[in-house]
Parts: C-alpha cells; structure tokens; sequence
C-alpha cells in the first residue's frame, strides 16, 4: 500500500471521529446550569455547565459549538467526497484532500489543545493523530516535479501569492488581545481560566509563516509552492464560515460581541474566506487532470 493509500485510510477514520465528536459537541445536553469559578488570576469566570464543554468557559464552549456544527454538516460531508474522487490519484483531487484534511488537522489540534479535560479526551487524541498523519502522507505523496507540467497557463500565480501576503498579516489580528495583556500586566479576556491560547500559536507560529512562504514559492515559480496554496486556500475558505457559526451560537446563548471586535475578529475572516474560496476553485480548476 503506497502512501497516499494510507492517508485516505486514515482521512477515512479522520471523518469517523470526527462525526463522533461534532455530534457530541453539538447534540448532547445533560440538563447541566451555568456557574462560576474563580480563576488563578482572582477573576470571576461563568462556565458553560452543559453537554461535553460544561467545564469550557462561557465565551469559549459557544465557540466550540459553532465549530462542531461547521464540522459536522460541511466539513465531514466535503471530506468524504475528496475521498470517494481521489479513486484515481489525480493530482487536482489530492490537493483537494490535503486542504480538506488542513482544517480537521487544525480543529482536532484545537480540540486536544484548547478544551478542558473531558470525557473524549482519547477520542480527541485518536482524532488528531489520524489528522495529522494522514495530512503528512498525503504530502509526501505529492509529486512535485509534475505539478508544473500540470499547472495550465491562466493559473492566477501572483493573485494567490498576494493573497497569501495578506492572509498572514490577516492574523496578526490576535497581536491586539497579546500585547493589550503584556502592557496591561493582565491575561487576554478570552483567556480567563485556560493556560494557553492555541489559536495564537497555531495561527501566529505557523498559518503566518506558511503563508508568507508560500507567497514567495509562488512569486519563484517553486512547484511546492501550489501544495501550499492548495492547503491554505481551502483552509482559509472554512475559516469565514466557521467564525459565522461561531458568532451565531455566541449570540444564541447570550454573549455579546462589541461591533470592534465583529469588525476585527469576524468581519477580516469572512471577507478573507469569500477571497479564499473564489481563488482555490481558480486553483484547481487549472490543474490538468
């Protein structure tokens, strides 16, 4: 069994767990109630108190949600179909699969991360150990001495490029809630009772410099370079959606959102995707088959 044989085994059971989670994250309710706790820095803190995210924050188990819901009803059901059109290997499709499997390597990474400690714990861990080597091998299975001889004329090269420029300045967004805290001496509000922020780490140490890399791979014509564009356009297409479901939910239970923060943290992301999702049709759409 070649490689790419292995990690459409794998994005198979990526799709698996990733109903079970969603589902759970979504349908289950144990009739729990809000409460609060005081954090390690002696603020009060309202938890969620119900289904899996009970012991999440209030602002935070909203999130969560919105991203389960994405994952369930959209992301699972165009992962399953960059499965079934990768029967015959064709480097279009392959692109396709790895962006997909990009955004189920980046939620099951936020799920092992970023919750409390719950009862899918292990189910999270299977989940991003799937993600992230089935990601790996689709890769490595990527010839890129063919992509060139593959890629048409009318490939919009240095509109992706430029987009690429800007999308990793997009996040730089989170450097508002970092350095407001390293002046203030206090943690960021979304913190509150977690350790970390895993967003800021994923989107900061690597989305940033994946992007810019692949603007400049592209701009030197590297054949890498549309492996790269290819996982980040599709990501970055589920990025706007996900914020909506996200922003929705939040209101939905109550949590206000000041039209500063829609602006910069939801408004840039939604224009962002509707950008992403127009230049990755353009993408494949100029790989030959």
């Amino acid at each position: 069994m070649n490689s790419f044989k292995i990690s459409k085994t794998l994005a198979s059971i990526v799709a698996f767990l990733a109903i079970i989670v969603s589902s759970v994250g979504v349908f289950w309710n144990n009739g729990g109630e809000a409460f609060y706790v005081t954090s390690i820095y002696g603020d009060q803190v309202q938890m969620y108190g119900k289904g899996i995210y009970a012991y999440d924050t209030y602002f935070k188990a909203p999130i969560q949600i919105g991203t389960d819901i994405v994952t369930l009803f959209i992301a699972v059901p165009i992962l399953i179909i960059a499965i079934w059109l990768n029967k015959k290997e064709l480097l279009r499709y392959k692109l396709l699969l790895l962006g997909v499997l990009s955004y189920f390597l980046y939620s099951s990474a936020s799920l092992a991360f970023g919750v409390a400690y719950n009862r899918l714990f292990l189910v999270y861990l299977l989940y991003f150990s799937a993600a992230l080597f089935s990601f790996i091998l689709g890769v490595t299975s990527i010839n890129t001495k063919d992509i060139l001889n593959k890629v048409t004329e009318k490939m919009p090269r240095k509109a992706i490029a430029n987009f690429m420029i800007f999308a990793g300045f997009s996040v730089f967004v989170w450097f508002i809630e970092i350095l407001t805290a390293l002046f203030t001496g206090k943690p960021p509000v979304s913190l509150s009772v977690y350790t970390t922020e895993p967003t800021y780490i994923f989107d900061l140490g690597i989305i940033a410099p994946s992007a810019f890399a692949c603007a400049v791979l592209l701009f030197r014509k590297k054949p890498i370079g549309y492996v790269f564009a290819a996982v980040l356009l599709v990501l970055n297409s589920f990025i706007g959606v996900v914020i909506v479901s996200q922003t929705i939910v939040q209101k939905f239970v109550g949590v206000n959102i000041s039209m500063g923060q829609f602006i910069a943290f939801v408004g840039v992301f939604i224009v962002m995707s509707l950008v992403g999702i127009v230049l990755n049709i353009k993408l494949l759409k100029n790989i030959r088959i």
